[in-house]
C-alpha cells in the first residue's frame, strides 16, 4: 500500500468523523490539531483508530506509536505509514508487525462473529 493510498484512507475516515462534530467541514490538512481545531475527542479518536484498523487492516498503536502522541491528522496519516513501510524511524525492521495485524485480524473476525450471532439471534 502506498503513501498516497495510505493518507487518502487516513483522510477520509477522519473526515467521516470529524463531520459528527463540524457537519460543514470539506476538507483536512496535515497540520489540523484533532482536539483544538477539529473539536475531536478521545472517543472519537477511539473510534477513528478502530475505523482504520478494519480499514487497513493494521494497528500501529499496538506496538509503534502511542496513541497518546497524535496531535494531528498529520500524526495519524504518519503512525500508518511507518506501519505500513516496515520500519521504525530509529531501529530499522520493526518486528512486532506482524503480531499487530494479526491481532487485527483476530479482532476483525471477532467482530465478524458477534455480528454473525447477533443476525442469528434476530432471524429466530
Amino acid at each position: 500500500m502506498g503513501n498516497d493510498e495510505i493518507s487518502e484512507t487516513v483522510h477520509d475516515v477522519i473526515l467521516d468523523v470529524a463531520r459528527c462534530v463540524q457537519p460543514t467541514l470539506s476538507e483536512l490538512q496535515a497540520e489540523q490539531e484533532l482536539v483544538d481545531h477539529l473539536g475531536l475527542r478521545s472517543m472519537d479518536l477511539a473510534r477513528i483508530v478502530a475505523m482504520l484498523e478494519l480499514r487497513l487492516d493494521a494497528d500501529p498503536f499496538a506496538e509503534l506509536v502511542a496513541v497518546t502522541s497524535v496531535r494531528t491528522v498529520g500524526d495519524i496519516v504518519s503512525a500508518y505509514q511507518m506501519f505500513f513501510s516496515g520500519t521504525h524511524a530509529r531501529s530499522g525492521p520493526v518486528p512486532e508487525q506482524e503480531q499487530a495485524i494479526e491481532r487485527g485480524r483476530a479482532r476483525r473476525e471477532a467482530l465478524d462473529d458477534g455480528q454473525r450471532w447477533r443476525a442469528k439471534k434476530r432471524a429466530e
